[in-house]
């Protein structure tokens, strides 16, 4: 990649200066006299952070060099009448009208000085850029400056004046000054001691890099000549002290990605004008830029051992380039890292989750005088209008001894929903609701001993998640769609079922990629449905088609039908499959609703409602993040 160089441009004899609209510095001339002309130092004067992977430029020399796309940087340095402090003002810009394209050095001779655009970049804090490897910069962000083997103050980024400010005591002339741009998470907190507690007589300081919300940065450099008070600007480029490294992830994942292993922690030592890793390894959280980009800022180290990693408390794999894998200062490595083994896990809302292997279920066999939770033996599985489904009377007790998987809307009074307590009502108009049986509390079955689970390891979602889940999150592509969430289907169980009968229902995907279709899978609409006729645009399954597709992560919501009191509908008013999930979100529009997801012959719809004393399937959730 050509070095995308910048253009250092310094303003030595104005005090104030200005962006104005049409784009040029202005001399403020009521602070600075008479004076109407500008004076450009070319290639001396500025600041400005290396890019990840390319080289520190020699000398500009005595023009103007214009290369592409670059960020400049202007020093002014206004002295006080005391040598001891010096107030340094510092900006990064970006000169407009340049390309990202490939082209040759241009070098335009200054003669008489020359007006330049000034239009700093932004970005989060130490913003870096994986696409390039550049840095740029936004409100807060500190440069920490040394001089004498010492700390003599910081710098601070403010984003209005487009400026780094702050008070500098510089103490040696026969010194150079030091920058150090160090990402606030990269502060290691000593005991009782502030993250911006540096002072004059404590010339070192411990940094780890294990917080990688944004990706921190470490870097450092001290300016082209000594300091000396009669000098009012310095240049100076900041070189990267560690590298930028990508994991690949092909499969996908939203989960965050832990790698345990790697050197994290470094010393910052004013006394030695350095930044030196330790020995020290930790646990590194990648940055995510997107589901199979995964990323890291990494500190000069050999790997001989490959780190291990975890994804949402899974363990995965990893594929170094080579073993031992050598980390160097300002690498910006995008190839021979892969991560694969990943986990199925989805994102509903903020959480990222997985589902139980079935449908929840309650089985009985003193008619309701004790019950026994568990899951579905198969996703596919559901009780419908068999067994104890339609036997259920008052109080969690019923007529006949089996499983029930239709459940009104848990509250401590009904048994968490075995309650056949119900009264009509128009769902057009909810003032006719009423049902003091089913008013209450809401009671998670996620409470409750489910198998060998302990109470409090599943959850029943909110009606934002299943919202997100299939309308709004970023998932893997399927069959040419991208971030595809679910599609109608149907799974066809002859060879289980003796009248070859298939089970409709619904297939979530999960975060990371299916890969190619498997045999037996015929693709339907996906994240979509045919207005009126959903089922007939449905996606086809084998039994073996489905078990691979369940192999790699997807999850089949059966339609399993709806109980009024004892009564269990297996069809909606389509005369077509109908499946209902709970949420555990009240609607708050109608008093006596609860949100739920529904699904039939018109419609996929995640945030429906329906009365609390209607019967719906369960389908619950582990949260892993």
């Amino acid at each position: 990649m050509l070095y995308k160089t910048i253009i250092l441009a310094t303003l030595l004899l104005p005090v104030t200066l200005f962006a104005q609209s049409d784009g040029f510095f202005h001399i403020d001339m009521n602070n600075y006299g008479t004076r109407d002309g500008w004076e450009i130092l070319v290639g001396v004067n500025g600041l400005n952070n290396q890019q990840f992977g390319q080289p520190v430029p020699g000398p500009l020399g005595s023009g103007l060099l214009i290369l592409t796309a670059a960020g400049a940087g202007y020093a002014v340095l206004r002295r006080k009448r005391s040598r001891k402090n010096t107030t340094m003002l510092l900006a990064f810009a970006l000169i407009l009208g340049m390309t990202s394209c490939k082209k040759n050095v241009d070098t335009i001779d200054v003669t008489e000085g020359v007006r330049i655009t000034l239009n700093v970049n932004n970005g989060s804090k130490h913003n870096i850029n994986v696409a390039d490897g550049m840095v740029t910069y936004t409100n807060g962000d500190r440069i920490y400056v040394g001089n004498n083997g010492k700390y003599c103050g910081q710098l601070i980024y403010n984003e209005a004046s487009k400026r780094f400010i702050g008070e500098i005591s510089p103490t040696s002339e026969d010194d150079y000054l030091y920058f150090y741009c160090v990402s606030y998470y990269a502060f290691k907190n000593p005991s009782n001691t502030n993250y911006w507690s540096f002072n004059a007589s404590r010339t070192t300081y411990d940094l780890e890099l294990d917080d990688q919300r944004t990706l921190p940065l470490l870097s450092c450099g001290h300016s082209t000549i000594k300091y000396d008070h009669e000098i009012t600007s310095y240049s100076c480029w900041l070189e990267n002290k560690c590298a930028l490294v990508k994991f690949n992830c092909p499969e996908g994942v939203n989960a965050k990605v832990k790698i345990t292993g790697l050197v994290t922690e470094a010393t910052l030592d004013f006394a030695n004008e350095t930044i030196t890793p330790t020995e020290t390894t930790g646990e590194v959280t990648l940055y995510s830029n997107g589901l199979t980009e995964k990323w890291a800022i990494l500190l000069p180290q050999t790997v001989s051992t490959p780190p291990t990693v975890s994804i949402a408390g899974y363990e995965s794999d990893i594929e170094l380039p080579t073993t031992p894998w050598e980390i160097n200062n300002n690498d910006y490595i995008t190839t021979g890292v892969t991560i694969s083994n990943v986990p199925a896990l989805f994102k509903a809302k903020d959480h990222i989750v997985t589902f139980s292997p079935g449908n929840l279920q309650a089985t009985t066999s003193n008619l309701g005088v004790t019950w026994t939770w568990s899951f579905a033996s198969n996703q596919y599985d559901y009780i419908g209008d068999n067994t104890a489904n339609n036997n259920v009377n008052g109080n969690g007790t019923v007529s006949a001894n089996g499983a029930v998987d239709l459940f009104g809307w848990s509250t401590d009074n009904t048994y968490y929903g075995i309650n056949n307590s119900f009264n009509s009502f128009d769902h057009d108009n909810p003032s006719t609701y009423s049902n003091a049986t089913y008013d209450g509390d809401f009671k998670d079955w996620g409470g409750l001993t489910i198998g060998t689970d302990e109470p409090g390891t599943w959850r029943t979602m909110t009606v934002q998640e299943w919202y997100d889940l299939l309308n709004a999150r970023n998932a893997s592509t399927v069959n040419g769609t991208t971030n595809a969430r679910y599609t109608m289907a149907e799974i066809n169980m002859s060879d289980i079922n003796a009248d070859g009968t298939g089970v409709y229902g619904l297939i979530i995907f999960p975060d990371k990629t299916i890969g190619t279709t498997p045999e037996g899978v015929t693709w339907g609409t996906i994240n979509t449905y045919t207005t009126n006729d959903a089922w007939s645009t449905r996606t086809k399954c084998t039994t073996e088609g489905w078990n691979a597709l369940e192999s790699k992560g997807c999850v089949f919501l059966p339609a399993g039908g709806y109980r009024e009191g004892s009564t269990v509908h297996m069809l909606s008013t389509g005369n077509e499959p109908y499946g209902g999930y709970w949420s555990s979100s009240i609607e708050t529009s109608k008093p006596g609703f609860i949100d739920y997801l529904f699904f039939d012959k018109k419609k996929c719809y995640a945030w429906s409602d329906d009365a609390r004393q209607v019967g719906h399937s369960v389908r619950l959730v582990r949260q892993v993040e």
